[in-house]
């Protein structure tokens, strides 16, 4: 009776705290959406990662991090607005997302190699496919920019989910690789002209600089190295 009692008492309170945040937005559709948004994606996030394996926990929390850099998005939709202050804050924001996107894949990568049996053959790169797709989705039809931004947000509910199971962790890797670069795809599409040579020389600088910090950190580091990548997330 009192572990019944107590999950209904969870529940109730969070059902009144959702309700609470409703009261605050009537009227406000563009609030209520965000806030179903919000609040499905709280659930999500707490089914995909229940119950996974303890020696995934670093690598899944690498990967959360990686995706977390979609930060970069919202930088690149602010650049080019022609205001300069706004422009520095953006960029600011985009290279140093980018920094964390590039450079957390390859710290989580680097983990989840630690896994891998001597002479062990792995094909889960093949799930990058579905990312090449999304990618030249919104360049060759500008329709399927809002399509390529909800498969790409499932790709990255699904990398986390991946990412609780070991026989999957390495799939999950390069399913949240896809769902990243289709997001930020589906934003360049987007973009005015003028503002893509700068989107591109701070996404290739920043790739760069993770890249190499991801690749030259000692394993006995990495998960160090996955904390600091995600202070860049805060500062963008």
């Amino acid at each position: 009776f009192r572990e019944s009692l107590m999950k209904a008492a969870t529940m109730s309170g969070a059902s009144l705290g959702v309700l609470g945040m409703g009261m605050g937005a009537v009227g406000d559709a563009a609030m209520m959406a965000n806030l179903g948004t919000f609040t499905l994606a709280g659930a999500a996030g707490y089914q995909v990662v229940w119950g996974v394996a303890h020696a995934l926990h670093t690598p899944l929390m690498s990967v959360t991090n990686a995706i977390s850099g979609t930060t970069a998005i919202g930088g690149l939709m602010l650049l080019g607005t022609g205001n300069g202050a706004v422009t520095a804050l953006a960029g600011t924001a985009v290279g140093v997302s980018a920094v964390n996107i590039v450079g957390g894949f390859v710290v989580s990568q680097r983990m989840l190699d630690l896994f891998k049996k001597p002479g062990e053959v792995d094909y889960s790169y093949l799930t990058l496919a579905p990312g090449a797709m999304l990618v030249a989705a919104p360049f060759v039809n500008p329709a399927l920019i809002e399509a390529t931004g909800v498969v790409s947000s499932l790709l990255c509910i699904g990398s986390i989910g991946a990412l609780a199971n070991m026989k999957t962790a390495q799939s999950g890797a390069w399913m949240g690789i896809s769902g990243v670069a289709g997001g930020l795809a589906a934003t360049v599409a987007g973009m005015p002209a003028s503002a893509l040579p700068m989107a591109g020389a701070l996404m290739a600088a920043g790739g760069a600089g993770g890249m190499v910090l991801g690749k030259q950190v000692s394993p006995i580091a990495l998960p160090q190295t996955v904390a600091a990548f995600h202070s860049l997330v805060g500062l963008a």
